[in-house]
């Protein structure tokens, strides 16, 4: 039941970035589209990564320690922290050196990217934090938790991109993806709160 659920997010995540190319490719040209590919592609490493742990060990653990009974929350405060302070130290470190990286690896034809992923990595912290609750979210068995935070991110792309096209242009734009993923983690959030469990510390 758990790797349908696993299938089930992957298609959530492929229709979200589905919506975000077609609601970009309306507002900017290929050009810029390909820019803001490069800063996805650097800013979105750590978020993939810990998408494989969450599916080989987070999952795993978090469902094993729930189906024998015991409490769930000593586990999930010790077995996120580590990767939480590896994610974040990688993430802070794309936040303030995101454009000198760009600067030193691309020409200036790419320099946009950098403050792309300098923006998509702070989306990319409230992504990392909502993994770790959807794990233990779904080891509950309450994968409709994670389909409404799919939900309300997709929402807030549709509201929150052409809104901030409209008031800061491409910068905007962009700036309305960490929105819309921060209102992801927050359903995330309330979720693990309903289920009995602290992920904010």
């Amino acid at each position: 039941q758990n790797f349908t659920e696993i299938g089930q997010r992957k298609v959530y995540v492929d229709h979200l970035n589905a919506a975000r190319k077609l609601i970009f490719g309306k507002l900017v040209d290929k050009a810029m589209l390909g820019v803001y590919g490069f800063g996805v592609a650097i800013s979105s490493m750590p978020v993939l990564l810990l998408g494989r742990i969450e599916s080989a060990v987070f999952l795993p653990v978090f469902s094993r320690v729930h189906n024998s009974g015991e409490d769930l929350q000593p586990v999930f405060e010790r077995v996120r922290r580590p990767w939480l302070i590896l994610c974040g130290w990688v993430l802070a470190g794309l936040c303030g050196g995101g454009q000198a990286a760009v600067n030193l690896l691309w020409d200036d034809r790419y320099a946009d990217a950098g403050w792309i992923t300098q923006l998509l990595a702070i989306a990319g912290w409230f992504g990392i934090l909502e993994l770790t609750y959807g794990a233990a979210v779904l080891a509950r068995g309450q994968a409709k938790w994670l389909a409404a935070g799919n939900a309300g991110k997709l929402a807030g792309m549709v509201l929150l991109i052409p809104l901030g096209y409209h008031l800061d242009g491409f910068r905007g734009a962009v700036l309305g993806i960490v929105l819309s993923e921060v209102v992801r983690y927050l359903l995330a959030a309330w979720a693990l709160h309903r289920l009995g469990l602290r992920g904010w510390p």
